[in-house]
C-alpha cells in the first residue's frame, strides 16, 4: 500500500493477516460487554504472526525482550542493500554486504537485505533446492561491526532452511541486541534506497516477538541518504 502524507511519500511495507488464514495461529473472538452495551475482543495469536519484529529473547530466555528496548530501538535510518552479485543459494559474506552497502549503512541504522531470489517465507524447500542466498555468521558479525540496531528481511533472504548458520547467525547478532524484522512485503514499491522506518511492537513483557506494522516513510530530510 502506497500513501502519500505531503510532502512525504509512505510504502506499508507489512504483511496483511486475515483470521483463519494461512498456518499460524490468529483468532479473535467479539466479546459482549454488557454493561456498557460494546465489544472488546479477544485475541489468540502466534507472536510470530505475518511481518513480525523478534527480540533476542527469541534466541536466549537470558537475553531481552520485546519490552526491554525503547521505542527508538524500532524507528530510524534505514538502509535497503540489494546485493545482486551473489549466486543462488550461497551464503552472504561481508563482501556481498559492503558492496550493496558503498558506505552509505551508518552506527545506528536499520538495515533491510534484498536479493534477486524469492521464495515464500517459511516454505522449508528441501536445503539442496533452495535458492536464496542464506543468513550466516559473517554476516551477523558485519552487521554487529556496523553497529546496526535492526536487520529486516522479505522473501529473497532464506533465514530458516540452513539451521546451523541460521543459529550463527541469530548467535552472534542477537547477541548483540540486533532485533529482526521478518516477512517484510511491497519492497519494489519503495522508490528510495534510504528512508524513515517505523516498526513498533507492542509493549508488553516477556515477549520473543510481535507482529508489527511496518512503514517506509520517503523523502524526509536527514533521513533520505
Amino acid at each position: 500500500m502506497i500513501e502519500t502524507l505531503e510532502p512525504y511519500r509512505i510504502v506499508d511495507l507489512s504483511k496483511k493477516v486475515v483470521p483463519g488464514e494461512g498456518d499460524r495461529r490468529c483468532e479473535i473472538r467479539p466479546i459482549k460487554n454488557e454493561r456498557s452495551d460494546d465489544y472488546y475482543c479477544e485475541l489468540d495469536l502466534m507472536t510470530h504472526l505475518g511481518t513480525h519484529l523478534e527480540a533476542p529473547y527469541h534466541f536466549d530466555l537470558k537475553w531481552k525482550d520485546i519490552a526491554a528496548f525503547p521505542a527508538s530501538a524500532f524507528m530510524g535510518r534505514c538502509v535497503m542493500l540489494k546485493i545482486t552479485d551473489i549466486e543462488p543459494g550461497a551464503r552472504i559474506m561481508p563482501e556481498h554486504l559492503d558492496s550493496a552497502d558503498g558506505g552509505r549503512v551508518r552506527k545506528g541504522d536499520i538495515v533491510i537485505v534484498e536479493t534477486p531470489y524469492h521464495l515464500p517465507p517459511f516454505s522449508f524447500p528441501d536445503p539442496d533446492k533452495e535458492i536464496r542466498p542464506h543468513v550466516n555468521s559473517d554476516m551477523g558479525q558485519w552487521l554487529v561491526d556496523k553497529g546496526i540496531k535492526c536487520i529486516g528481511f522479505a522473501d529473497s533472504v532464506d533465514i530458516e532452511t540452513r539451521i546451523s548458520d541460521f543459529q550463527d547467525f541469530h548467535r552472534v547478532a542477537m547477541g548483540k541486541d540486533i532485533t529482526f524484522i521478518e516477512v517484510l512485503e511491497n519492497l519494489d514499491e519503495l522508490k528510495a534506497d534510504v528512508f524513515f522506518l517505523i516498526s513498533l511492537p507492542m509493549y508488553i513483557v516477556g515477549m520473543d516477538s510481535c507482529p508489527v506494522r511496518v512503514v517506509a516513510i520517503e523523502g524526509i530530510p536527514g533521513f533520505d541518504k
